[in-house]
């Protein structure tokens, strides 16, 4: 029995990601239970990407199109020979409830602010300007609500308010939010809106992740 794709899966916190893709040639069907997934950001594991390598006679050894991401392990079965395939896939993540991470958020002028999150061995930084312009503010402990890491990329807009002790900040991704009480109060309760962007930096650069279907 011969095949033209594969999934692979690996988690990360509450988040399912999936590599679906397809291949040519066709070749004897194959399984590993044991493989690593090699990446430097979680960016990295998001959409399409093209890949090239080998599979058999005892391993799987494939090489994407994102710079540093392989997947390789061992198989469950050899196979008679070793084969060359290359196809391209589509990464999918799928989160089992709401995450949660705690942070930090300041201000960096009296229009934009700056907020910092740890998630898993990843710094996800939200940069942004908003609207009035207002008093510096701050707080050591902020809460951002996510479903899966999709979330924490790109431009989105937010709108929220902040004061007399606490902030609330709603993203245009659905169900983002950053909730938490300010280091010192203000005066009143101001509503804000404005426009970031997500960036990431990786602490641990080669994460070992595992299980494949």
């Amino acid at each position: 029995m011969s095949t033209t794709s594969f999934v692979a899966s690996i988690m990360i916190g509450d988040v399912c990601h999936k590599y679906s893709a397809t291949f040519e040639p066709p070749i004897s069907t194959f399984e590993s239970d044991h493989i690593t997934i090699n990446f430097i950001t979680e960016g990295q594991i998001i959409g399409k990407a093209a890949f090239t390598g080998n599979i058999g006679v005892r391993d799987l050894d494939l090489k994407l199109s994102s710079p540093g991401v392989t997947i390789s392990g061992p198989l469950n079965k050899n196979t008679t020979s070793q084969l060359q395939i290359s196809g391209t896939g589509t990464w999918n993540g799928s989160s089992f409830g709401p995450q949660k991470a705690r942070g930090t958020l300041s201000t960096m002028s009296s229009s934009t602010l700056v907020a910092r999150f740890t998630v898993d061995d990843a710094v996800h930084i939200y940069s942004a300007k908003f609207y009035p312009s207002l008093p510096s503010f701050g707080t050591d402990e902020i809460t951002l609500t996510f479903d899966n890491l999709g979330q924490l990329i790109g431009t989105p807009a937010f709108s929220g308010e902040v004061g007399v002790n606490s902030i609330r900040l709603m993203l245009s991704s659905s169900g983002v939010e950053m909730n938490g009480d300010l280091n010192r109060h203000m005066n009143q309760k101001y509503t804000i809106s404005g426009t970031g962007a997500w960036d990431s930096a990786c602490v641990i650069c080669m994460l070992p992740l595992s299980d494949a279907v």
